[in-house]
């Protein structure tokens, strides 16, 4: 069941898209093991993949939070190599995806306001 409380119509003096949810939250250590024991074990969050990429040197746990078509993912995770960039770690909370009605407006919007985005960008 959708909280209209929280969905609300674009307004073009405000915003130029519609936050639909939370995709992700993103959250770094030096280390990903009591992240994922915090988010597993004890508040009982079902893992459900991995990724690392030293492209990204980011190394990470997908763990499902919610029920229904598209869970939300907490990710928590650890650069694959300490001294490189970017950091997954830096800074801890590293990112938060959203899911919105339209990408490409929401991309343009926000980058004209001086948003920062995780690897420059949309990506796949």
């Amino acid at each position: 069941m959708q909280n209209d409380a929280c969905r609300r119509e674009p307004d073009d003096a405000r915003v130029a898209f519609v936050i639909l949810g939370v995709q992700q939250v993103a959250v770094g250590a030096a280390g990903k093991e009591r992240l994922t024991r915090l988010w597993v074990e004890i508040v009982g969050l079902a893992p459900t993949g991995t990724y690392r990429s030293a492209t990204e040197n980011v190394d990470k746990v997908i763990v499902s939070a919610g029920a229904g078509r598209q869970p939300c993912e907490i990710d928590p995770m650890q650069p694959v190599d300490p001294d490189a960039t970017p950091r997954a770690n830096v800074p801890p909370l590293n990112h938060i995806g959203l899911r919105v009605d339209d990408l490409a407006a929401a991309f343009a919007w926000l980058a004209a306001r001086g948003a920062r985005f995780a690897l420059g960008g949309i990506r796949k």
